[in-house]
């Protein structure tokens, strides 16, 4: 694929090329017109001038209006009553396409579709393809390959592993982890894990990852989420998720009594200033950790690893994924409309401009195999997640938050995680907890 040659020329200068370029001399009718309702008020004026520069190239009349921050939802609904609703929306996770699936046109047709390297990012179901991602995040354990490396290459380590990328489950995970705690003084480090900041209030997000991978597997090929949550779950595999729990609570800095009023700046300055190996992080992570006084990791030995629990196929097991929105395409507007928005979508990220746009403007992390992982892309976080989905030989994990049933499950999930890490709750009353929470969810 070619590379992105022009990937340094800012907004403006784009705009001003298109506008030399084509001018107003399309010899083309548009097919139809596109009408984009956004979600995310940050990408509004970008939106826009994609637009505009569309439009000059193809001549199709495109449409941007963002809601109101805080109020899609509310705006979405009202504009489907409207004599020309958007044909282009977005949906936030299968529980969100439920609310809207009557307004899901089917997308497996589509060029952008055929693209998408990884099918599962997808919302669809057997039958059709509802959703298309906007662009990915991921989630994992962050590791600092330099610590790594001197722990592989100690003579009297107690496995025969030889380099991270060979853990691949979370057997392996926990010999490596726990024979690092009985080095510690040979690594200079003071815990294996970062802090686990257990406080419900200041840490919801990472602490909700700890259900991806045990409500993945409970949910796998048994049910539909596109057609809504179920009202029950067994949380078969919360058992299995403790694992990981237990295991970094227990390998880490401060005692448990200490993680319920630990924070993010301390399990990033443990791992920034180089006193631990992992930490749980994201895309955004490096950003963080950068940005600590005395950092003293560098980029090319930040990586990821998956949330190992312990569960089936952990050897074909990805990293946490998900995209912040899906595009959906409007079966209620015209067949012209349909036909001029997914033809938008797909200039949007296979256009030389739309890639542009893409990677230096929206700074999306492309699901799609017409920009390729590394292309404009430097943070290294960034680089690896879009690496990770690329593999054909593993399946990413979806986020467990979007299937919640509300917020509140997450913050009482992670109340119930606190209390079993100091002792006062075992694991079977946490279960039973974690399955009467989502019932109450599902009911509020």
């Amino acid at each position: 694929m070619a590379t992105m040659r022009l990937r340094a020329i800012g907004v403006s200068a784009v705009l001003a090329l298109s506008l030399t370029a084509c001018g107003s001399n399309s010899p083309h009718e548009a097919p139809g017109t596109v009408y984009f309702l956004n979600s995310d008020v940050a990408l509004g004026n970008i939106y826009t001038q994609i637009a505009q520069v569309y439009h000059e190239e193809t001549g199709v009349d495109i449409q941007i209006y963002t809601a109101p921050q805080g109020s899609y939802d509310e705006t979405l609904t009202g504009e489907f009553a409207q004599r020309r609703p958007p044909t282009i929306f977005q949906v936030f996770g299968p529980r969100g396409h439920a609310n809207y699936r009557g307004y899901a046109a089917d997308m497996s047709g589509s060029e952008l579709y055929a693209h998408l390297e990884d099918k599962t990012l997808a919302i669809g179901d057997a039958s059709a393809v509802y959703g298309l991602p906007m662009g990915i995040e991921a989630f994992g354990i962050v590791y600092n390959d330099s610590l790594m490396r001197k722990y592989f290459a100690l003579p009297d380590k107690a496995v025969s592993l030889a380099s991270a990328d060979q853990i691949t489950s979370f057997a392996l995970l926990k010999q490596v982890v726990e024979d690092m705690t009985a080095h510690q003084a040979d690594l200079g480090i003071i815990g294996v894990f970062s802090t686990p900041a257990l406080n419900p209030e200041q840490e919801p997000r990472w602490q909700d990852h700890f259900a991806d991978t045990a409500l993945h597997n409970e949910f796998q090929g048994k049910v539909d989420l596109t057609r809504g949550l179920p009202s029950e779950i067994a949380f078969t595999y919360g058992i299995d998720m403790g694992n990981l729990v237990d295991l970094a609570t227990q390998n880490s800095p401060r005692s448990p009594e200490e993680l319920g009023d630990a924070t993010r700046a301390q399990a990033l300055a443990e791992f920034a200033l180089g006193r631990t190996i992992l930490l749980f992080g994201d895309t955004y992570t490096w950003k963080e950790v950068s940005a600590v006084q005395g950092n003293a990791v560098l980029a090319q030995n930040i990586h990821f690893m998956p949330l190992y629990i312990g569960g089936p196929k952990e050897s074909t097991q990805g990293l946490s994924v998900s995209s912040p929105a899906h595009f959906v395409i409007n079966s209620h507007a015209l067949a012209a409309d349909q036909k001029a928005s997914l033809d938008f979508l797909y200039w949007l990220f296979s256009s030389e401009y739309g890639k542009m746009f893409v990677v230096n403007d929206l700074e999306f992390i492309s699901p799609y195999d017409t920009i390729a992982p590394i292309d404009g892309l430097s943070d290294p976080l960034a680089v690896e997640a879009a690496s990770w989905v690329a593999r054909d030989d593993v399946t990413s994990i979806p986020y467990a938050s979007w299937t919640f049933p509300d917020t509140r499950f997450g913050t009482e999930l992670a109340h119930h995680l606190l209390a079993h890490v100091q002792g006062t709750m075992d694991w079977e009353t946490l279960t039973g907890k974690v399955v009467e929470s989502w019932s109450a969810g599902i009911a509020r």
